[in-house]
């Protein structure tokens, strides 16, 4: 039987499509991640040989700190998107089980995207090691993905699938992925529910939305993390109370919210 056949729309594509270990991905560019940005300007020619040493130790000073802040803001980051208690409990997790055991392909496209200034958008290592494994245990083999950033979690889908795996239509989906507009996750859900067979699985991303679920109505956010903080709220409460579906969410990295559809 043939490989898989996907298509979506990414915003990392040229790497992406030689990444799949057989699957054949096709994917639509909205933009070019790897432009190089405008050049930081030289001091110039005319400063006298003594202040030009001046100037050079000043940049690389700020440069070391404006590095060791990046490194530090990137840190945290990890730290928001596993929601575990330490970014060092975080990172013992990852270098223990999730990266020995990742596809080379898949380590080649999370290197990529990390590259990006958007990468904390992209779908962690070890959320795509556990859909790639409940993928396997449910025997899934057509599958849906809502939202594809630079393609990591649809890989790990791609990969789970059996050759004969597929594509098809109303009532017949085993699985479905959504990482897309927090907004829309219930007009997704209502469409979802008649397109995944009964005991058919959807998977909503973000559910925990950065902890901000918890936090405070004055607390600090940023301002995409307040957006759409009452929209992931609201989808928590009608997932909950939905009597068509039964449903587990885990602390796997932003918030995985799964739904089983038994109705």
């Amino acid at each position: 039987m043939g490989k898989t056949a996907y298509h979506f729309i990414s915003p990392i594509c040229t790497q992406l499509e030689s990444l799949a270990d057989g699957h054949q991905l096709q994917c639509i560019p909205l933009y070019d991640p790897t432009a190089s940005p405008p050049q930081t300007s030289i001091v110039g020619s005319l400063l006298t040989p003594a202040k030009k040493l001046r100037e050079r130790e000043r940049e690389r000073v700020m440069s070391s700190s404006e590095s060791e802040s990046s490194q530090q803001r990137r840190h945290q980051e990890v730290g928001h998107k596993s929601l575990l208690q330490s970014d060092a409990l975080y990172q013992y997790m990852l270098e223990t089980t999730v990266y020995p055991r990742e596809p080379e392909c898949m380590k080649e496209l999370r290197e990529i995207t990390a590259n990006h200034p958007w990468n904390i958008m992209t779908t962690s290592a070890d959320e795509g090691q556990f859909l790639n494994m409940l993928l396997k245990l449910i025997n899934a083999k057509n599958t849906m993905e809502i939202g594809v950033y630079t393609g990591y979690s649809l890989l790990a889908t791609a990969l789970a699938l059996p050759d004969d795996g597929k594509e098809k239509k109303q009532g017949s989906f085993d699985f479905v992925f959504v990482d897309a507009d927090k907004d829309n996750y219930l007009n997704y859900h209502k469409r979802l529910l008649e397109l995944v067979k009964v005991g058919g699985v959807i998977a909503y991303d973000n559910t925990l939305w950065n902890g901000s679920v918890v936090a405070p109505p004055d607390a600090p956010l940023r301002k995409y993390v307040r957006y759409y903080r009452d929209f992931v709220l609201h989808l928590n409460r009608a997932l909950a109370a939905d009597p068509r579906i039964e449903i587990c969410q885990l602390p796997v990295g932003d918030g995985v919210t799964l739904c089983r559809r038994i109705k």
